[in-house]
């Protein structure tokens, strides 16, 4: 199923299965909900029983997230962009105050895990496992 919304934040989100979490997807700057990766991750995750929800952003600072009560995953490519790996440590200490929390990186993925798209959804499924 899918839901588009329409107000100042619009969003899409696909599911639903009964007992299982439902995800919320954060898109890269720039880009729409459903843009790229994030759809595809979508429909891989709904596949696998899951609800997803991905919501239009407004451009905010990379630590947007530090202080959240709910579990985070963090994950980004072996090969990213230079400041997405330049930042990865700071994050993963940020990571640390969010109980629950993770960093993954995608070996041999680039920024967009153009061919690792599968491994990106099992990284996100075994996150999801283990927090239940």
């Amino acid at each position: 199923m899918r839901l588009r919304t329409s107000s100042r934040k619009s969003g899409w989100r696909w599911g639903p299965q009964a007992g299982k979490q439902a995800i919320v997807l954060v898109h890269s700057v720039g880009v729409h909900p459903d843009f790229g990766v994030v759809g595809i991750l979508r429909a891989s995750l709904a596949d696998m029983g899951y609800t997803t929800l991905s919501i239009q952003l407004p451009v905010q600072g990379r630590e947007a997230t530090a202080g959240y009560a709910m579990p985070i995953l963090d994950v980004y490519g072996e090969q990213d962009y230079g400041p997405t790996l330049g930042s990865a440590a700071r994050r993963r200490f940020a990571l640390k105050q969010s109980n629950g929390s993770r960093q993954v990186m995608i070996a041999a993925a680039h920024q967009n895990y153009t061919g690792r798209e599968r491994d990106l959804a099992a990284a996100i499924n075994a996150f999801l496992g283990a927090i239940r």
